[in-house]
């Protein structure tokens, strides 16, 4: 499967975890810069063409953003599993129950 290096850069980078940027990679069909939301688009496509759970290994020292990247997969499971069809706008709205049971298993992960 695909493979991503990302480095912890200390510091806010804007645009990075928009919602404009996870609806860019809920598509499949243009080749887009490496990305955590790929990734994760990635395994949700593998989970729905071959109907098999799918593993997202998430590894690194201390502080190098483990936590946070997870956080990002999960968000990006949890929106594009149950809105699927929603506009960036939309996604600003109250969180649905399953995006509050995905994101509440962060706690798990530690």
């Amino acid at each position: 499967g695909p493979i991503l290096l990302a480095v912890n850069p200390f510091r806010s980078l804007p645009g990075l975890y928009t919602p404009e940027s996870l609806r860019d990679h809920r598509t499949e069909d243009k080749p887009l810069r490496p990305h955590i939301f790929s990734v994760a688009n990635q395994a949700f496509q593998g989970i729905i063409r071959r109907g098999a759970s799918q593993t997202v290994l998430v590894s690194g020292e201390s502080g190098a953003g483990k936590t946070e990247t997870t956080k990002f997969v999960m968000q990006f499971l949890a929106l594009v599993g149950v809105r699927s069809d929603a506009s960036p706008a939309d996604s600003h709205g109250p969180l649905s129950r399953v995006e509050r049971q995905v994101l509440r298993s962060n706690p798990l992960l530690e």
